[in-house]
């Protein structure tokens, strides 16, 4: 047993070792396809943008100027729905950390029972708390945690654990601080470092999917291997029968080292189809709405260490590897359990409003930075909809869309013409996973096609956020989306942001033009549809996330 816990450990780091440069190739190879992709033109026959019939707008211009600590009173209905959003992932989060609790208690009462350690208190007490480490993790991916927030979250059980050592050392005098350093590096500082690669924003869209593969390969290898062990030890035992002639045959054709790399690729290969069995199924429940990015990553978590758990159980017998398996089961039971619990207590508004993020693409991890704390909180209350640009291409990929990657149908994911789009939209029917969070719909576009999509989104989307943070003459990019919404959708639905990167001059002058020249049927004919609204945003905070619900909510239900 010690050597197959051995093994199993070898296999594990050397499928976690290939797969994070794999997952860093194939994500620069998937940029890099997708990029190229965007500057092609569909074979769609070209269709042209439609003749602008200026009315000649002689309702006067009206920009409101807002920030946290200016902006206009938000109707009930707005004030409700963005309270909503603004307090699901907390209970999210404390959900998770129920679960991963419940995990760790039940590692810790199979820990001591398989070591035969009394189960005192203050020990029970100190080993759960080191053993609940992934709760760190995992309700830092569920909250989308910003580094303070992380900084503070590891602080907060840094002190609990430390505390806990404290006080088992004062009251056991034959314990002392030093001795649970080996748990501590055993049990949280060397899978962390393993899982860190996973965690990193630039892979994890993709690193579990990976290593999943990866650790197919490694295992099916190393199976295999035993299995030719096992037969040769076998055969040795018996030197006339069958399976001696064959091996002493095998040896002879391809010696030992030539037997051995067959029966690695042989074993890989067999698993690498299971493995990719695997991928195609996590496509299919991610396409179901059975599986989101939110819970491939927090079960990764959990799997890794549950794994790495029972690689130690296994010195005890395969009985408690296989009962640590088990206590997965236990963490998700208690998230689905809170999750439906949750989904009884906390009714959210009937609206599921559809939000349209546009921005300037070079923008780059502020355009990101952005992203990740609307999609946190909108998600639980609507859907999020964006064309895919190089700035969030690493981001967003989903489980679907990468596999359609690899299996070479990348360009199932382009809009190829009108109809192609009205397709998607209709398809694109907004719906609640498990975890009751609405999907985010990326819209692939080719050089022809974007301003189609463009304007196919802007009309059927409820709230409308343009990120114009960094917008000068030298990034001009975004004019044709600017006045695109001025001129044909109502203003009370959109909220332009900026900051001091803002060429604030050159923006206004843009918006004055799209004002005057907007068509004989713009909406914006009609002083309801309220001023154009310009959002100052000089940092992610709190409260201008809060704010900044508040607006759009507003916008999405008015």
């Amino acid at each position: 047993m010690t050597n197959l816990s051995g093994q199993v450990a070898c296999v594990s780091i050397v499928a976690l070792l290939a797969a994070f440069p794999l997952a860093l190739i194939f994500l620069h190879l998937y940029r890099r396809a997708v990029l190229r992709s965007m500057l092609l033109t569909s074979d769609a026959p070209a269709e042209a943008d439609p003749a602008p019939q200026p009315a000649g707008n002689q309702i006067p211009l009206q920009i409101a100027y807002l920030d946290s600590t200016h902006m206009p009173p938000a109707p009930p209905q707005s004030e409700a729905l963005a309270a909503h959003m603004a307090r699901v992932p907390w209970l999210a989060g404390l959900l998770h950390l129920i679960g991963v609790l419940g995990w760790a208690a039940m590692l810790t009462l199979l820990t001591l029972l398989s070591e035969n350690i009394d189960l005192l208190p203050g020990r029970f007490l100190t080993v759960w708390t080191i053993f609940a480490w992934p709760a760190v993790l995992v309700v830092n991916e569920v909250l989308g945690s910003t580094r303070p927030l992380r900084w503070a979250l590891t602080g907060l059980y840094a002190a609990v654990l430390m505390g806990l050592m404290v006080l088992l050392a004062l009251i056991s005098p034959d314990v002392t601080l030093l001795s649970f350093a080996p748990l501590i590096a055993v049990y949280i500082i060397v899978p962390s470092l393993g899982l860190l690669f996973f965690l990193n924003p630039r892979i994890k869209a993709v690193g579990p999917l990976v290593l999943t593969f990866t650790l197919s390969l490694a295992l099916g290898a190393s199976l295999m291997l035993s299995l030719l062990s096992a037969w040769i030890a076998w055969a040795e035992a018996r030197p006339a029968s069958p399976a001696a002639l064959a091996i002493n045959l095998a040896l002879g054709l391809l010696g030992a080292n030539g037997l051995i790399v067959l029966t690695l690729l042989s074993g890989a290969g067999m698993a690498g189809i299971f493995g990719w069995l695997v991928l195609l199924l996590i496509r299919k429940l991610y396409e179901n709405h059975w599986l989101s990015d939110q819970n491939l990553q927090t079960d990764s978590v959990m799997l890794a260490f549950t794994a790495y758990h029972a690689i130690f159980f296994s010195l005890s017998g395969l009985g408690w590897a296989l009962m640590a398996l088990l206590t997965f089961a236990v963490y998700k039971l208690l998230v689905v359990l809170g999750q439906s619990l949750l989904s009884l207590l906390t009714t959210p508004p009937p609206a599921a409003p559809r939000l349209l993020v546009l921005r300037v693409f070079s923008l780059g991890k502020r355009s990101e930075e952005l992203y990740n704390a609307l999609s946190l909180h909108w998600r639980y209350g609507g859907s999020i909809r964006f064309i895919t640009g190089p700035d969030l291409l690493g981001r967003t990929i989903q489980p679907h869309q990468f596999i359609n990657y690899l299996i070479g149908k990348l360009d199932r994911q382009f809009v190829r013409s009108r109809a192609d789009m009205e397709n998607r939209l209709q398809r694109a029917n907004p719906q609640r996973n498990l975890e009751g969070r609405f999907g985010i719909s990326d819209y692939f576009c080719y050089d022809n096609t974007w301003k189609i999509a463009l304007r196919r989104l802007a009309a059927t989307s409820d709230a409308i956020i343009m990120d114009l943070r960094g917008f000068t003459p030298q990034r001009a990019g975004c004019i044709f989306e600017i006045r695109e919404l001025i001129q044909t959708i109502p203003m009370r639905h959109v909220l332009f942001v900026y900051d001091h990167t803002t060429d604030l001059p050159f923006l206004q002058e843009q918006i004055q033009q799209a004002w005057h020249n907007v068509p004989a049927h713009s909406p914006n004919l009609h002083a309801q549809t309220g001023p154009v609204r310009l959002f100052r945003l000089d940092g992610v905070t709190p409260g201008a996330v809060r704010t900044l619900l508040s607006l759009l909510c507003t916008a999405a239900t008015t």
